[in-house]
């Protein structure tokens, strides 16, 4: 390991608790991680004291509306995994990113598109979502297309969800068609989200 390569700062935007800040860590960058929730601060704090992660480091910071948790630049990379779809005004965060990013930094996101379009990124959110990215960082691989049945779906991933079958779909349809609408509620769908992954590698101009 090199000390430039130890110098370079990971943020794990949104991090929750994985293992990801853990692996990269031993690949030898000074990770810190990054979420809203007062219990990711608690656990990946327990974790890196019983956890190997030489010979880089983990530590977490909490994201706080009000006071800003990282330095103008003080990003070498950024990675945040499924974390901008459940957050409807995206583009403050986005902004957040490329501010705490170095110019010619890297940040990897993951993103969750909802193909059905009722909730979370939708097509439309995704196109601002593009527009807005554009603006600031440029791809540092081209989008790669292919083939519909390679896409990663809800379904034919290697964790499926799937419907109800057999008794459940009985005891569902009975649950959400019959019961739900009587007592003046909205019956729950077969499949709550039907969904595909993007991912991008992108570089701040």
């Amino acid at each position: 390991m090199t000390a430039s390569l130890f110098d370079q700062v990971v943020i794990d935007f949104g991090s929750g608790v994985t293992f990801f800040p853990f692996a990269v860590a031993k690949l030898g960058y000074r990770v810190i991680c990054a979420d809203i929730d007062p219990v990711c601060e608690r656990d990946i704090t327990a974790a890196s004291r019983h956890l190997p992660v030489a010979p880089g480091s983990v530590e977490f910071r909490l994201i706080s509306d009000h006071l800003p948790t990282f330095r103008d630049g003080e990003a070498d990379i950024i990675y945040c995994i499924s974390v901008l779809e459940h957050i409807p005004d995206f583009e403050k965060t986005v902004d957040e990113l490329c501010r705490i990013l170095k110019k010619g930094g890297i940040l990897i996101l993951t993103i969750d598109l909802n193909l059905k379009n009722d909730s979370e990124l939708g097509v439309a959110g995704f196109k601002r979502l593009q527009d807005m990215l554009s603006v600031h960082f440029d791809r540092r691989w081209p989008e790669k297309t292919i083939h519909p049945a390679d896409v990663l779906f809800s379904n034919t991933g290697p964790y499926p969800v799937g419907g109800p079958r057999g008794i459940k779909l009985a005891k569902h349809v009975l649950k959400h068609y019959l019961v739900k609408p009587l007592l003046g509620q909205k019956p729950s769908p077969f499949f709550l989200n039907h969904l595909a992954v993007c991912g991008l590698i992108l570089e701040k101009r």
